[in-house]
């Protein structure tokens, strides 16, 4: 099967997703081009990412479907009409809506019936409610459309997407066990590393810094949090390229809040695990996520993790049942304040009877090869119903 993934920028979570479904694919013996914009408006391409998908075989291309404006869509769209009338694809995969709206009108300005499936990943809050519309609109016209949790299909679908849908949760790739295995002498490198004291309390975050990723009210927090135990430190873990004015409001308010030898923004780390694993508490404050993966690979780390209650936590909050240690409502700095306090104050026994029985909890579900096994079958009933329909 020739498949071609589409998103619009090859970067954070869903770049990370796409790039693994390609990899997995292509394991599996099928021919995988992958779509993306390279470069846009200050965000790019994440080069780790493409050196993956060349390392594995996987063809590349730069197409701009990041962007809305005519003079910029119609031109990369009539390009992917000549790929796909060049390539004859199978089937196509795309992560986001202006993808899905190129792809339709491409395969119609080739001629070419071809099936189009459609991941919703995750929309912003502060979207216009005009884009909801045309995103809606173009995932309409696709043969089916995935969700990565359960409560998002519902968002999804008061939205208006009324095409057939499924919920395919995007597994885990990491391996815990070697992080697990090694706790000690990570949290003894870690903390040399950053210059902090061997009995520290690390609070971490993983995450792209950007707005939606409530790092703000974590800085906020961890203003009365100092004040209630000053062995408290702060780090923070993700890219920090493509937000540059965020980064700098960050900084002003460590500096504003007097937190400057508390609170470390590393940017990104060849290996961010071993900071998670490090940590003794991981802190999601998010605004918005169609799943969480971070928060699920904080929890098969075995580290104590709260996270914002929001649409596509909701269902790690239902997976993980009684094992949870708490939420919050993003943007409530002293709801996390009280959440953090109260983990801090539980039995460390029972803690770490919850983290553990979470932990397993999350890697009897959220496996990456089921994830690929998922998509597989789907693809293949699409092309086989589309190979009938065209005889």
């Amino acid at each position: 099967m020739k498949v071609l993934e589409i998103t619009t920028i090859l970067k954070s979570g869903s770049g990370l997703v796409t790039t693994r479904i390609s990899e997995g694919l292509k394991k599996r013996g099928h021919e995988v081009d992958v779509i993306s914009a390279g470069k846009i408006e200050g965000l790019s391409d994440w080069d780790e990412l493409i050196d993956e998908l060349r390392k594995s075989g996987i063809g590349h291309f730069q197409m701009n479907f990041f962007k809305r404006e005519h003079e910029l869509f119609w031109p990369e769209t009539q390009k992917l009409a000549r790929l796909l009338s060049e390539k004859h694809y199978d089937i196509i995969h795309v992560h986001a809506g202006v993808p899905a709206f190129a792809a339709r009108v491409a395969s119609r300005m080739a001629d070419i019936h071809i099936p189009i499936v459609a991941t919703f990943h995750s929309w912003s809050p502060t979207r216009p409610e005009w884009m909801n519309i045309a995103d809606a609109w173009a995932f309409n016209e696709c043969d089916i459309v995935c969700y990565v949790s359960h409560a998002y299909r519902k968002y999804g679908q008061s939205k208006g997407i009324h095409v057939p849908t499924t919920v395919i949760y995007p597994g885990l790739w990491l391996n815990p066990q070697p992080y697990i295995n090694k706790k000690q002498v990570i949290r003894k490198k870690i903390r040399e590393k950053y210059g902090l004291p061997q009995n520290a309390k690390i609070i971490t975050q993983l995450a792209e810094v950007c707005e939606r990723k409530g790092q703000l009210d974590l800085i906020r927090a961890m203003q009365q949090i100092v004040d209630y135990d000053h062995n408290i430190y702060l780090v923070f873990v993700g890219n920090m390229i493509d937000y540059p004015n965020y980064v700098r409001l960050l900084q002003e308010e460590i500096q504003k809040l007097s937190l400057e030898d508390r609170v470390i923004l590393t940017g990104w780390v060849e290996d961010p695990y071993e900071i998670v694993t490090a940590a003794d508490l991981f802190v999601f404050p998010s605004y918005n996520e169609g799943l969480g993966l971070a928060i699920l690979e904080a929890m098969v780390l075995e580290i104590p993790t709260i996270f914002s209650e929001i649409e596509g936590t909701l269902d790690i909050k239902r997976i993980i049942g009684s094992d949870g240690l708490g939420g919050f409502v993003p943007g409530d700095v002293k709801a996390i304040v009280d959440r953090i306090k109260q983990v801090m104050e539980m039995n460390e026994k029972t803690v770490e009877t919850k983290v553990k029985n979470a932990a397993n909890k999350i890697l009897g579900i959220f496996d990456f090869e089921h994830t690929v096994i998922e998509y597989e079958k789907m693809f293949n009933r699409l092309v086989s119903k589309h190979q009938v329909g065209d005889c």
